[in-house]
């Protein structure tokens, strides 16, 4: 129900405002550029004589494990004037309270940053999907026109649910009726459906037969068969129902995801006006297609591949536009080629760039602020990926050979591709006549080795070993610039 301001009991436009202003009230002002630690790259520091033959190699190693690119790219993040703890005059939070007008509240520059950018949530309207044009019309065409279910398969990252809410958005206004579930590691077939049962309304059903649909909903349980979902979803008549899984690759049971399949098969057969389509990686359609090849008549595949630079160059100018900071061209082709087509990676590497431009009071991202962005990007993912951020670590600090093979083939492993070793060998012709395993085995448990292939145990992290061997470059060419100014 909706608040109404005339309802005794009820939240109006005014009081909701002055409960926001209350929260707000009770939050500290906090830096968000607080000046990063030696151990710059959000891991601990380690003895790499543990693992070395000889002390010629430890003495080696001991000289590498000590770079602090980040540290030295992130002083820029204090100059001009970012808000501390007390807050700095023109860009702190202002929290006034008038005697004769109570509390009130204005966003910081860094608050309109976080809100254009929106780096952690997906897109929601049109508008805000760039580059999927030909993907969202692929989709709504197979699902809505020619009747078959869907599969979005791409990388963490890719977009994947911010395409399937915007065609739900588009759906949902051609009148279909959208229900939504997401998948966890644990999920079981049985709760999943009844989910989205639950959520179908009874004006989908024969008015005679709404009672019968909700006893039958209602008995649905955790042992839930494929053909009992179907029966009850074979009771919506006057509407079409479309069924979106979301995340359907970290289903675990074997069995659960059998079952979705045959339920995917069970609804094309008899023709229901009921639809499903699920997002996850690539692997997980080939596990549906496994266990009905017949499946592929009724399941579109829609890739999310990576996005041209176009339309990585056309998110920030829209995001420029909401937040009022700006982008130089150096700042641009750094962000860009870090971010590997990856709209979420875009999102973030500029949002944090902006944030070090606001706070020393530019309105323009230089390429200093791009690298120091990317500082305190990969600062973050690696305070919660620990044990790949160290696999990077050894990597770009040359423990394993030359950086830029693995770079390279970090990339290979997120490309559109054929197939693995294709992909391999084109990113790094030398490895053409002999065999990976050797360079990707340096990855660790980064990476896990599928029928498929190998991937990145987090999709997300291609793109942050790219950031920290640029991180490394910049820190490397500042200083050697430094020296010779000395000199």
């Amino acid at each position: 129900m909706r608040p109404d301001s005339n309802r005794p009991g009820s939240f109006g436009r005014k009081e909701l405002v002055m409960a926001k202003n209350r929260w707000f009230a009770s939050l500290g002002s906090r830096s968000r550029h607080e000046e990063l630690e030696p151990d710059d790259y959000g891991c601990e520091q380690e003895d790499p004589g543990e693992d070395s033959a000889s002390g010629e190699e430890n003495a080696e190693t001991d000289e590498l494990d000590q770079p602090e690119p980040c540290k030295e790219l992130a002083d820029g993040a204090k100059a001009g004037g970012l808000v501390t703890e007390q807050g700095t005059e023109g860009e702190s939070r202002s929290l006034q309270v008038p005697e004769d007008q109570g509390l009130v509240w204005e966003p910081s520059a860094e608050d309109m940053i976080y809100s254009a950018f929106d780096a952690s949530q997906p897109a929601n309207q049109p508008v805000d999907l760039r580059g999927r044009d030909n993907e969202l019309r692929t989709l709504l065409g197979a699902v809505l026109y020619r009747r078959n279910h869907a599969f979005i398969a791409g990388l963490r990252g890719s977009g994947k649910t911010s395409l399937l809410r915007v065609f739900g958005h588009l759906a949902d206004r051609d009148g279909v009726v959208v229900v939504n579930t997401s998948c966890a590691k644990d999920t079981q077939f049985g709760a999943l459906f009844r989910e989205l049962l639950e959520q179908i309304p009874y004006s989908c059903v024969d008015p005679d037969k709404a009672d019968l649909f909700e006893s039958r909903v209602e008995a649905f349980g955790r042992d839930g068969t494929p053909l009992q979902a179907v029966t009850i979803a074979a009771m919506v008549e006057y509407s079409q129902v479309v069924m979106v899984i979301d995340e359907f690759d970290r289903v675990q049971c074997e069995e659960a995801r059998a079952d979705i399949a045959a339920t995917l098969k069970l609804i094309s057969d008899r023709r229901l006006p009921v639809r499903m389509v699920l997002a996850g990686d690539e692997a997980s359609f080939v596990d549906i297609i496994d266990s009905h090849p017949s499946l592929l008549r009724h399941v579109t595949q829609v890739l999310t591949k990576p996005l041209e630079e176009s339309a990585i160059l056309s998110l920030f100018d829209i995001c420029s536009s909401r937040s009022g900071i700006s982008f130089s061209d150096e700042a641009k082709d750094l962000l860009v080629r870090t971010a590997m087509g990856s709209p979420y990676h875009a999102r973030l590497f500029g949002m944090n760039a902006a944030i070090v431009a606001a706070g020393r009071g530019s309105k323009v991202v230089s390429e200093k602020d791009a690298y120091t962005g990317l500082a305190h990007s990969y600062q973050e993912w690696a305070s919660i990926n620990p044990d790949d951020a160290t696999v990077f670590r050894r990597i770009v600090d040359g423990w394993h050979g030359n950086p830029a093979r693995f770079v390279e083939l970090s990339k290979a492993l997120v490309s559109p591709k054929g197939s693995m070793s294709d992909a391999l060998e084109n990113a790094v012709p030398e490895l053409r006549d002999r065999e990976v395993t050797e360079e990707l085995d340096a990855f660790g448990g980064a990476l896990v080795h599928t029928k498929e292939g190998a991937v990145f145990r987090d999709g997300t992290a291609p793109q942050f070993l790219v950031a920290l061997q640029a991180i490394g470059r910049e820190h490397t060419r500042r200083k050697y610039a430094s020296e010779e100014a000395d000199v």
